[in-house]
């Protein structure tokens, strides 16, 4: 019993207490040297019930074949019963209905041969079926053996004493009446006896099934709870991959995109104004020196839990948008903002539209050389966030004939487009690029406000 009962993983594997790999269940290591050895080897337990059950069986055939007259056919009779009952509890764990089948076949059939001997594999099979199988299936069992074993002692009693032939007038009439008498009191007791039997065996395996059940039942919960805690684990590395690429990517596409714009113009100017050459120079050390800034606190946190080289600083927002338009006009791009209403005051949204509008203005210093007039527009209403950035340069999508833009507007709509997208979707909103109407591109995204990520 001790060994059924032992611990295991949820794969079925007895815990050995050696060092579980990453991700795997472990669970204490169970007390005792002798139930840690039995838990591990289960067929030792097995070969100590069969083996009990085979000597105690064949030393009432023994006893029988001394003591009665038992002729040599009966012998082997009972020796196939032992047999099959041997079988029956070899498969026990298995199949464990198997071998209470077999017990209450035993008690009909040999009850009047062996009486009680029969209870022992009852015995030991309603165990295994409250064990292995289910409470239910025992009390049942139960019930069905209580019924076989009263009518096997009332048989063994009735046939001994003459069977049908035997009345009231043959009893009072016998010189033995009151030898008579007695045992056919006495199938009663001996069925009160083999009932008390099978429901402490019953009650014992009940409980220890129970407790089995639900211990299994833990650990399935358990190694569930690890695996979801592993999924869980690659879900978030995942998305924080990919807000980490997003957020890469508008870094390094406005701050190349305007150091590029630079030091093109500054090349340009030099020999006619070196003063304004070096300022443009300046800018672009400037805007460089703050972009490997943001790509160090980026990458930071890809790194160790204990490297703390990467400096921390908060996320842009509303307050930085002025600066980061300023930067855009520096590269020569005719930027105007306006805005209404009162800005939200939610880290998220203010991050989210920072970002999609400088990966607008990003997109209109690339691919938008020849606008003359680059807005944006931002409306804060009570329930929603309304934002506009489009430009009126030429291009082949708005039906004008402009190479350059021919050749680079396809690349508007790239992965650049797909963050403004999903950044106003993180939120419910929408987000949608293309040419607008009367010439340029236009990007136009709503952000409802409240909403729970």
């Amino acid at each position: 019993m001790t060994a059924d009962s032992s611990p295991v993983l949820a794969a079925g594997t007895p815990h050995t207490g050696a060092p579980a790999s990453a991700g795997e269940l472990v669970l204490p290591r169970p007390p005792g040297l002798l139930r840690r050895f039995l838990g591990r080897h289960p067929w030792v337990v097995d070969s100590l019930i069969v083996g009990f059950f085979v000597l105690f069986m064949v030393g009432t055939i023994w006893a029988n074949a001394v003591n009665y007259d038992t002729t040599p056919t009966e012998i082997v009779v009972h020796l196939a019963i032992v047999a099959g009952g041997t079988v029956a509890l070899v498969v026990r764990r298995r199949q464990p209905l198997l071998p209470l089948t077999v017990g209450v076949a035993l008690t009909v059939i040999a009850f009047p041969s062996y009486g009680q001997g029969n209870l022992l594999l009852a015995v030991l099979a309603l165990y295994a079926v409250a064990v292995y199988r289910s409470s239910r299936a025992a009390w049942i069992g139960l019930a069905v053996s209580t019924l076989t074993g009263t009518f096997g002692a009332w048989w063994a009693e009735y046939a001994s004493i003459g069977g049908p032939a035997l009345t009231i007038g043959t009893v009072a009439a016998s010189a033995d009446t009151g030898d008579i008498v007695q045992r056919v009191m006495s199938w009663p007791v001996v069925s009160l006896q083999y009932a008390f039997a099978l429901l402490l065996a019953t009650l014992i395996g009940t409980n220890i099934g129970n407790r089995r059940r639900y211990l299994g039942a833990l650990l399935d919960r358990a190694a569930q709870l690890v695996r979801e805690r592993d999924q869980q684990a690659t879900i978030a590395a995942a998305a924080e991959r990919s807000r980490i690429a997003r957020e890469m990517h508008d870094v390094v596409a406005h701050s190349l995109s305007i150091v590029v714009s630079l030091a093109d113009g500054a090349a340009a100017i030099v020999p006619r104004d070196p003063l304004r050459a070096q300022t443009a120079m300046l800018t672009v050390g400037e805007t460089g020196r703050q972009a490997l800034a943001e790509m160090r606190r980026l990458l930071g946190v890809l790194g160790s839990a204990d490297d703390t080289s990467a400096p921390l600083a908060p996320q842009p927002g509303l307050a930085e948008l002025d600066h980061l338009i300023e930067q855009f006009r520096r590269a020569a791009l005719p930027v105007s903002c306006t805005a209404t209403g009162t800005q939200p005051t939610d880290d998220g949204v203010q991050l989210a539209i920072y970002r999609i509008v400088q990966e607008s203005l990003t997109n209109a210093l690339r691919y938008a050389a020849s606008a003359t007039a680059v807005t944006v527009d931002l409306n804060y209403e009570d329930d929603h966030v309304s934002l506009r950035v489009a430009d009126d340069a030429a291009s082949s999508l708005s039906g004008t004939a402009d190479t350059e833009s021919a050749e680079s507007a396809p690349a508007r709509t790239g992965r650049g487009i797909i963050g403004i997208e999903e950044r106003a979707a993180l939120f419910g909103g929408t987000a949608t690029a293309g040419p607008r109407p009367g010439g340029g591109w236009q990007v136009v995204a709503t952000i409802p406000l409240g909403a729970t990520i």
